[in-house]
């Protein structure tokens, strides 16, 4: 069997792997909401009009997180009812900021309110298999087994995702293909890849400005602004596009607190913890870190992982409260330092250096 088959092999494996964790955990998902709706006497607290109060299932999935708030946004693509909002267009600004996600459920808008929630779903289910792709395929491209890309479905962030129906594996997934297209010099691909991913979340922006950081080190300004400055100024165009339809400022962030100074919001969050859910991914964080900072402090994806680790110290109260929300923003430090620390295995194991993009010097 040739390398290529193997490869092809691992790769299809962990895609497989990945959309049979995201589908286990949707089924469970879906299994507890059924209970809830038949119970009439539970009323679900949410934060949007349409998804405050529901008893049927589907509904119930994404009223208990913020499943509802791309929901929401995928029924009302063109932002004519701020109403639909508890807070009214500063918190309908701040989700429609992450328009992948609403847009393409939008496309199951001829089934009505129905049709977008179950566009959602199998949106996120296929997510799995995208992230496990993703982290395979890099994992590969630095000769490391693809099947250790499969267990970034298992990550805290990715689990939580798949339970409440969020954007965030389909982001980080097309942000993992990004950066392997721009290893494998595909770089229009790649920018492409690094600006969807930012319309599912901000803070993707991190993983195309290091890369950006180390083209300049290395003397090619244009790669640099091409990278670091396409996805943002999409992501910005977006931005503003959503606000200037809301009424409000152009460069209005929609935000209530996400990001303060650093350390507040952990500090304020950790009050407010009650099980060992919410350490344990704090001491995960900081294991991560640590990892890459002794094994390979210099290589640009540790670089990415320790900037994802700056950005944790800005999140604010409402994040850091609770695992889940601190576990998706911060996936892409989970999944990288994973890499990071196969990778480190790998060179012990062989006595030589795992080539990754940048360090390893590669031709382009």
């Amino acid at each position: 069997m040739t390398s290529g088959s193997v490869a092809a092999r691992q790769s299809a494996v962990a895609v497989v792997f990945g959309l049979a964790v995201a589908g286990t955990v949707i089924a469970g998902s879906y299994r507890q909401a059924s209970r809830l709706a038949a119970d009439k006497s539970v009323g679900i607290e949410a934060y949007t009009h349409p998804y405050d109060g529901v008893h049927r299932t589907l509904p119930i999935m994404m009223a208990r997180g913020d499943g509802q708030a791309y929901a929401t946004v995928a029924q009302d693509p063109e932002l004519r009812r701020p109403q639909a909002w508890f807070s009214g267009s500063h918190q309908e600004a701040l989700w429609a900021h992450r328009p992948l996600l609403p847009y393409l459920s939008a496309l199951g808008g001829v089934g009505g309110r129905s049709g977008v929630e179950w566009v959602q779903l199998v949106i996120v289910l296929l997510s799995g298999g995208l992230v496990a792709a993703g982290a395979s395929a890099l994992c590969l491209s630095w000769r490391l087994p693809g099947l250790i890309g499969a267990a970034a479905a298992l990550l805290p962030g990715a689990l939580d995702s798949f339970w409440y129906l969020t954007v965030d594996p389909l982001a980080v997934g097309l942000v993992l293909i990004g950066y392997w297209c721009w290893w494998e010099q595909r770089r229009l691909a790649a920018v492409v890849l690094f600006s969807l991913a930012a319309l599912g979340r901000e803070t993707m922006l991190v993983v195309p400005a290091v890369v950006a950081l180390e083209e300049l080190l290395r003397r090619r300004p244009g790669r640099a602004l091409l990278v670091g400055g396409v996805p943002g100024l999409v992501w910005l165009a977006s931005s503003v596009a959503v606000n200037l339809r809301l009424g409000l400022r152009p460069l209005a962030s929609g935000s209530s607190g996400d990001l303060v100074a650093p350390f507040t919001g952990l500090v304020h969050g950790a009050a407010r913890w009650h099980h060992w859910f919410e350490p344990a991914v704090l001491a995960s964080l900081i294991l991560a870190i640590a990892l890459v900072v002794v094994l390979r402090p210099r290589d640009a994806v540790n670089w990415a992982v320790m900037a994802y680790g700056a950005v944790a110290l800005l999140l604010g109260t409402n994040i850091w409260a609770y695992w889940g929300n601190v576990a998706r923003v911060l996936l892409p430090l989970h999944i990288l330092a994973l890499l990071a620390l196969g990778r480190a295995v790998g060179e012990r194991e062989s006595g030589t250096l795992v080539p990754t993009p940048f360090a390893a010097g590669r031709a382009t």
